[in-house]
C-alpha cells in the first residue's frame, strides 16, 4: 500500500509491463470507503518508458485533504435520533369499520329500566331484595357497546374492531336520543337494535406493514441511534452541527451542506443529523433492474412540535438536485412515501411505537426552509 517510487533498473520494451509496473504504484494508501470521492496520490517513477495517455504534463497537484473525525459529542444526548431498519414491506390485514351518522338515530328514546332491584333466596330460605346499583357513564357506554357488538356485520375475527367502533358509535349517539339515564341503553334491545340497523359497514384499504431486519435476519438490530458513532472521512463540504448529536455534517456538495446550515438553524426542528455512512437505508424495488435496491436518505430530523396524535414527528429529508425528476428518483420517492413512512408510522404487532414519519423531497435548495416548515406542521 506504500510504494511511493518505482525505478526500472532493467531495460524492457514491453508497454504492458510498464503500465503493469506503474500500476502498482498507484495502489491507495488513504482509502476510507467507497461512498465518497477519493484524495489524489501520486508516485514517483523512474527509468520507466512510455508516456502517460495524452502527453500533457500534469499541472501542480492539489493539496491533499486530511480526513476528518465525525463523532457523537458528549453531552448531547437530548438530540439523540433512533431510526429503524426495515428490510421490506408485507402485506397487512384489512379491517371492516362500523360508521353512523348520528342524526340517523336523533329523537330514538331509550326505554327507562322497570326493575331497579333483584330478588334472591336468602341464607335461611327467606327472600332478599337486592337494589341494583348504577354505572357510572364510563362503564355503561362499554356495556352498551357490548351488547351492540353481535348486532353488527362481521365475524368473530373482527369483534375487537367492532367493539372499539361500538364505542365511538355509542358515545355518538347518546347525545342525540332521548335518554333519561345512560345506563339504561344496555336493557334496551330495541334502542339497541335501532343504532344497528343505521350503522354502515366499510372495509379499509389495502395496506403494507414494516418487515424489520430483525425480523428478516435474526441478529440484526431493529433500531439504532446516533450514539457511539465515530469515523473519519476526507468529503470537503463540512458544516460544523449545534443541534445534532454528531460534531458535524459532511456533504458531497455545497447545496447538502447549505441544507445542513438551514436544518441547524430551522425553528421547527428540534434535532438532526446528516445519514451518512450510519448504515440507515430504505429499501426500494428498481424496476429498470427487477430487482430490490437501497437508497440511503440524506438527512434526518424531529420536528420540535409533536404530531397531532402527541407522538413525536420525525423527518426524512431527501435533496436531489441535478438528479430530480430522473424516473430512479420519483420510483424512490414513491416507495419513501407510499410505502416506508406509513408502514413505519404506524404502531407495530408488538407495541412497539416508532413515531409518526413524514418525507421531505426537495429539489431546490431555494425551496428547503419552506418545505421543512410545513413538513413540522403536518401529518404523514
Amino acid at each position: 500500500r506504500n510504494v511511493t517510487h518505482v525505478f526500472g533498473y532493467r531495460a524492457f520494451g514491453s508497454q504492458l509491463l510498464c503500465e503493469q509496473v506503474a500500476g502498482r504504484a498507484l495502489r491507495k494508501t488513504a482509502f476510507t470507503g467507497t461512498d465518497e470521492r477519493q484524495p489524489i496520490e501520486y508516485a514517483n517513477l523512474f527509468g520507466v518508458p512510455f508516456a502517460w495517455a495524452g502527453g500533457k504534463t500534469p499541472g501542480q497537484p492539489p493539496v491533499q485533504v486530511e480526513p476528518q473525525d465525525i463523532y457523537t459529542v458528549p453531552g448531547r444526548e437530548r438530540f439523540r435520533l433512533r431510526f429503524p431498519h426495515v428490510a421490506g414491506y408485507a402485506p397487512g390485514r384489512t379491517r371492516p369499520r362500523w360508521l353512523i351518522d348520528p342524526q340517523e338515530v336523533s329523537g330514538c328514546r331509550v326505554q327507562s329500566r322497570q326493575f331497579l332491584a333483584s330478588t334472591v333466596e336468602g341464607p335461611l330460605g327467606g327472600a332478599i331484595e337486592i337494589p341494583s346499583e348504577s354505572d357510572d357513564e364510563r362503564t355503561a357506554v362499554w356495556k352498551a357497546a357490548a351488547q351492540l357488538v353481535p348486532k353488527l356485520d362481521g365475524g368473530v375475527d373482527d369483534r375487537r374492531s367492532a367493539f372499539l367502533d361500538s364505542l365511538a358509535i355509542i358515545s355518538a349517539c347518546l347525545p342525540r336520543m332521548q335518554c333519561e339515564d345512560w345506563t339504561d341503553l344496555q336493557f334496551d334491545r330495541d334502542a339497541l337494535g335501532t343504532i344497528a340497523s343505521r350503522v354502515q359497514r366499510t372495509d379499509s384499504e389495502p395496506f403494507f406493514g414494516p418487515v424489520f431486519d430483525d425480523q428478516h435476519e435474526p441478529g440484526r438490530p431493529r433500531v439504532s441511534d446516533t450514539a457511539n458513532v465515530r469515523f473519519k472521512t476526507t468529503l470537503r463540504f463540512w458544516h460544523d452541527a449545534e443541534r445534532s448529536e454528531l460534531n458535524a455534517a459532511a456533504c458531497h456538495t455545497t447545496p447538502e451542506a447549505e441544507l445542513a446550515q438551514i436544518l441547524d438553524h430551522h425553528p421547527g426542528v428540534a434535532a438532526w443529523v446528516r445519514n451518512f455512512r450510519l448504515g440507515w437505508s430504505v429499501p426500494w424495488f428498481d424496476a429498470s433492474r427487477g430487482s430490490w435496491a437501497r437508497m440511503e436518505p440524506d438527512f434526518i430530523g424531529k420536528a420540535a412540535r409533536p404530531a397531532a396524535s402527541g407522538r413525536d414527528r420525525f423527518l426524512i429529508i431527501e435533496f436531489k438536485g441535478l438528479k430530480a425528476g430522473e424516473p430512479s428518483e420519483v420510483a424512490k420517492r414513491k416507495y419513501l412515501e407510499d410505502r416506508w413512512v406509513p408502514a413505519v408510522s404506524r404502531t407495530s404487532a408488538d407495541g412497539e411505537d416508532h413515531g409518526e414519519w413524514h418525507a421531505v423531497w426537495i429539489e431546490r435548495i431555494e425551496e428547503a426552509h419552506d418545505r421543512i416548515t410545513r413538513a413540522c406542521r403536518e401529518s404523514p
